[in-house]
């Protein structure tokens, strides 16, 4: 039982600091940039997804599973990066 318990408040301490640094992304700009650019990169995939001639629906998704991919690398990568310069700032 108390295994439990740790790992409980473990996972309450990880919950609270992912939580903090969603908010502080949220209101950063850069999120209104990545929010941009997957609209644009996903309309751009359905354009691609209508000028192919057979397999229009496994392009759209193809497509849209590598933007959706590199759009949450891209950003997790710089919001790690602007917390580390944050909290080396602070």
């Amino acid at each position: 039982m108390r295994d439990v318990k740790d790992k409980m408040r473990r996972f309450k301490i990880i919950f609270t600091i992912a939580l903090n640094d969603l908010r502080e992304t949220i209101h950063s700009k850069i999120l209104l940039f990545f929010v941009f650019f997957a609209i644009i990169s996903f309309s751009f995939g359905i354009l691609l997804g209508i000028m192919s001639v057979d397999n229009e629906k496994r392009t759209l998704i193809d497509f849209s599973l590598v933007i959706s991919e590199l759009i949450a690398l891209s950003f997790s990568v710089f919001s790690g990066s602007m917390a580390v310069q944050r909290e080396i700032e602070t």
